[in-house]
């Protein structure tokens, strides 16, 4: 597979097919994948799961490779998508079951509802399949920052689903490998689409340590800033949004603007939160 960073900025050309990119990586990797096509969305996955998916449960380790026309999206969500196809060439080995899918269409248009994520049909495949019963842990804008978000937006969506065990997962395993974390709805992502289609997901996402910090003090402090930071997309919404995620879904999401020095630790987290043993 070729070295992260040139590829990763070749990857953030607003031209480039990052579908095909992905599958061009992954046979250059010689990783066997397959292609889920429905109604438009390309989905890419990786598996290691056995004929019998009721053996033992396993993990799905998810990130989004589309991006708003327009945008670099190195952020959201280029680097994410790199993180996990180099977790994808370290798991080869690991007999525990899991599975990589770099799903496409979490990008919604405006009137677009949860049920027009990609992920939304791509779960409702998994739960067909025997494999809803996984959780999924979503990678996405993490390209940025030093601080993980354990994302609390589920509990906005009202799924009825018990998210508890997957953030204790993400919160042990970050303590695990020394990464710093916070607990914060961030308003984006593909968890809409699995938590609507009645799979658990639990999206995980970075700040700068700065940013974490003011972003949580303002949740405790401030009665009602958590419920404008997730409602529809207003300016008064932008404007209370962290400087970073500002930038996303923009021409200012760019290569230049990534934390490179991050992207092992993240790589470390997505291979930790399936185990190698």
């Amino acid at each position: 597979m070729k070295s992260l960073l040139p590829a990763l900025h070749s990857f953030c050309n607003p031209l480039i097919d990052r579908y095909a990119v992905i599958l061009s990586m992954l046979d250059e990797a010689e990783i066997p994948h397959i292609t889920y096509l429905h109604e438009g969305k390309r989905h890419i996955i990786v598996s290691n799961r056995t004929s019998d998916p009721d053996r033992e449960q396993g993990i799905i380790l998810a990130a989004h490779h589309d991006r708003v026309r327009g945008s670099p999206g190195a952020n959201d969500n280029g680097a994410a998508v790199f993180q996990l196809l180099k977790a994808a060439l370290l798991l080869q080995k690991v007999n525990k079951p899991w599975l990589i899918v770099w799903t496409d269409k979490e990008e919604l248009l405006p009137g677009e509802s949860l049920k027009d994520q990609g992920s939304y049909g791509l779960a409702k495949r998994l739960i067909r399949k025997g494999m809803g019963y996984w959780p999924v842990f979503i990678f996405d804008a993490t390209g940025i920052g030093d601080t993980l978000l354990i994302s609390t937006m589920g509990d906005f969506l009202n799924s009825g689903l018990d998210l508890a065990p997957l953030r204790a997962k993400v919160m042990d395993t970050a303590r695990a490998i020394g990464l710093p974390y916070i607990l914060a709805p961030s308003p984006f992502s593909d968890d809409g689409g699995f938590l609507t289609a009645g799979m658990k997901a639990q999206t995980i996402t970075l700040l700068p340590a700065a940013e974490a910090t003011e972003l949580k003090r303002r949740i405790d402090n401030e009665p009602g800033f958590a419920n404008l930071l997730v409602a529809q997309k207003t300016e008064l919404r932008r404007r209370l949004l962290p400087q970073t995620w500002r930038g996303m879904n923009s021409p200012n999401d760019s290569y230049g603007k990534l934390t490179p020095k991050i992207f092992n630790k993240m790589k470390e987290l997505a291979v930790e939160l399936v185990g190698t043993r």
